[in-house]
C-alpha cells in the first residue's frame, strides 16, 4: 500500500472505518485478498509512488544547495609578454580549488526547501486520489458483474414462464380449443424477453472482460461473493460527511499542498531580489616552478540587473500562481460540498427506491400467481396473465436495477467522503469489511422461487385444454346446422 501520511486524527478516523476483522467465506477471502492487492500493485499507484519519489527527490536536491559548495578552476595555455623590450614565452598552469558557503540569501534556499517539500504532500495527496479511482473501479466493475448476472437469472426464468405459456396456447391452438392470435402474442412476448436475456448476457460478459482485466481471474459466477459498503463507513450525519470530507478527499489535500508550495515558491523568489552573500576560501596552485599561493579568504556578492529586473518579473509570476491555486482550492471547496450532499441526498433517495420496487416487485408477482390460476379454470383470459406476466418481469427487473443503483450509491458516497481507501497496513481488514455482508440477492431470488408455476397449477392448466376441442367441435357442428338453412 503506498504511503500517504496526513493527520493523525485523519489516520484515526480510517482505522476506525475499517474496524476488527470478521469472518469471512474462503471465496470471499480470496477476493478480499485480491483486492488488497489490486490496492498496492495497479499500475495507476505505482505511476503515483514514481511521483512520489521524484517529489522527494527534489527535497534533497533542495536541501544540499544549503551546503558548502567545492569546485575547482583550471587554466592551461601560453604566455607571452613584450614589456620594456623584455620578450617572454612561458607556460601558464594553474590550479584553483575553493570552497563557497553562503552566509545570507534572506531566506530562498529554506523556502525553496519548504517548497519541495509541499510537492512530496501534493504527490502523496496525488497517490491517494489514484489508488481511490482503482479502489472506485474496480468495486464499480465486480458490482456490475453481480448486476448483470442476477439479471440474467430474473430474465431466464421470465423467459421458461412464457416459454410454458407459449406452448400451452400453441397446444390449445392445435387441439381447436383457442385461437392462434393467443399463441402468436405469446410467442411474441417471449422472443422479446429472450432478446433481453441475451443483451444482459452480452452485458455481462463485458463486464466480466473488465472484472478479468483488474483481478487477474474471470470470475466464476457460482461462487462470487457480494460486495457492499459497510453499513458503519457511511453511519455519520450530513454535516458530519461534510467535515470528513473536507479532511480526507484527495483532491482538496493536493489542492492545499499546491497552494502551500506555490507561497513558499513567493517566498523564495521575493527573498532573491537581494543579493546573496557567500564565504568563499580558495588556494592557487602554479606550474611550472611550483609556486603555490597561500589561501585567501573573503566574501563574495553578486549584483546584476537580473537582481533587480528579472527577480521583480518572477515575484509577479508567483504571485500569480498564488492566486490561482488559492482560486482553485475554493472552487474544490465548493464542489466538494455540492458532491457530497448530491451523493448523499442520491444514496436516501437510493434507498427509498428499492424498499418501494420490492413491495412492487413481491406485489406483482402475487397478480401474476393468481391470474395464472384463473387462467387455469377459465376465468381470466391468456392475455390479462400475459400482461400480468410481462408486468412482474419488469418490475423485477426494475428492483434488481434499483438494488445495485444503490449498491453504486453508497459506494460514490463513500468515495466522496474519503472512505474509500485503507490505512496503511491495514489493507486486509479493510477489504475483508466489504465481503461480510449478507446476500443482498436472496430477496430477488426467493421472488423468482415464489413466481415459479407449481405442479398442481400445471396439471390443472392441462384439462381446460384438452376438455376444450370436444366441448367447442360440438357447439361449433351446431351452429353450422342451424345457419345452413339460411344460406340455401
Amino acid at each position: 500500500m503506498p504511503r500517504f501520511p496526513g493527520r493523525p486524527m485523519a489516520l484515526a478516523i480510517l482505522i476506525a472505518w475499517a474496524g476488527p476483522a470478521a469472518a469471512v467465506s474462503p471465496q470471499a477471502e480470496e477476493m478480499a485478498q485480491r483486492l488488497a492487492t489490486l490496492v498496492r500493485s495497479a499500475p495507476e499507484v505505482q505511476q503515483a509512488q514514481a511521483e512520489i519519489a521524484a517529489s522527494q527527490a527534489e527535497v534533497r536536491a533542495a536541501e544540499v544547495a544549503r551546503y558548502p559548495r567545492f569546485g575547482v578552476d583550471t587554466v592551461f595555455g601560453n604566455v607571452v609578454t613584450d614589456l620594456g623590450n623584455d620578450r617572454d614565452r612561458r607556460t601558464d598552469v594553474r590550479l584553483v580549488p575553493n570552497l563557497a558557503y553562503t552566509v545570507f540569501d534572506a531566506g530562498k534556499a529554506s523556502a525553496r526547501i519548504r517548497a519541495a517539500r509541499k510537492g512530496v504532500a501534493a504527490s502523496e495527496a496525488f497517490g491517494r486520489k489514484a489508488a481511490e479511482t482503482v479502489v472506485l473501479d474496480t468495486l464499480t466493475a465486480y458490482l456490475q458483474v453481480l448486476r448483470f448476472s442476477l439479471l440474467a437469472e430474473v430474465g431466464s426464468s421470465s423467459e421458461a414462464a412464457l416459454r410454458e405459456l407459449m406452448q400451452l396456447e400453441e397446444r390449445k391452438a392445435e387441439l381447436g380449443g383457442a385461437g392462434l392470435t393467443d399463441a402468436r402474442l405469446a410467442s411474441s412476448r417471449m422472443a422479446l424477453s429472450a432478446n433481453r436475456v441475451l443483451q444482459y448476457r452480452l452485458n455481462l460478459e463485458e463486464a466480466s472482460a473488465r472484472f478479468a482485466a483488474l483481478f487477474g481471474v474471470a470470475p466464476r459466477l457460482d461462487q462470487l461473493p457480494v460486495v457492499r459498503v459497510p453499513g458503519g463507513w457511511l453511519s455519520a450525519g450530513f454535516d458530519e460527511s461534510v467535515r470528513i470530507a473536507m479532511l480526507l478527499n484527495p483532491d482538496l489535500r493536493e489542492a492545499s499542498a499546491k497552494l502551500e508550495q506555490a507561497q513558499d515558491r513567493l517566498e523564495a523568489e521575493r527573498a532573491g531580489r537581494f543579493p546573496a552573500v557567500d564565504l568563499t576560501v580558495s588556494k592557487r596552485y602554479e606550474f611550472p616552478g611550483g609556486f603555490t599561493e597561500k589561501p585567501t579568504y573573503g566574501f563574495r556578492m553578486a549584483l546584476g540587473s537580473g537582481t533587480f529586473f528579472e527577480s521583480a518579473a518572477k515575484v509577479q509570476r508567483a504571485e500569480a500562481e498564488v492566486g490561482s491555486q488559492d482560486q482553485r482550492r475554493q472552487a474544490l471547496l465548493r464542489d466538494v460540498t455540492q458532491a457530497v450532499s448530491a451523493a448523499w441526498r442520491r444514496a436516501n433517495l437510493g434507498g427509498q427506491r428499492e424498499t418501494l420496487l420490492q413491495t412492487a416487485a413481491n406485489e406483482s408477482v402475487a397478480v401474476f400467481r393468481a391470474r395464472k390460476r384463473l387462467n387455469a379454470t377459465g376465468r381470466a383470459t391468456t392475455l390479462a396473465m400475459l400482461d400480468s406476466q410481462v408486468e412482474a418481469n419488469n418490475v423485477l427487473i426494475d428492483w434488481v436495477n434499483a438494488v445495485f443503483d444503490q449498491r453504486l450509491n453508497e459506494l460514490k458516497l463513500a468515495k466522496e467522503v474519503g472512505k474509500l481507501l485503507p490505512p496503511e497496513g491495514g489493507e486486509a481488514d479493510w477489504a475483508r469489511a466489504l465481503f461480510t455482508d449478507e446476500d443482498f440477492r436472496s430477496g430477488v431470488r426467493e421472488l423468482l422461487r415464489n413466481a415459479a408455476p407449481e405442479p398442481a397449477v400445471l396439471s390443472a392448466e392441462r384439462k381446460p385444454s384438452q376438455a376444450a376441442p370436444a366441448r367447442l367441435g360440438a357447439w361449433a357442428q351446431g351452429l353450422s346446422l342451424r345457419m345452413d338453412p339460411v344460406r340455401h
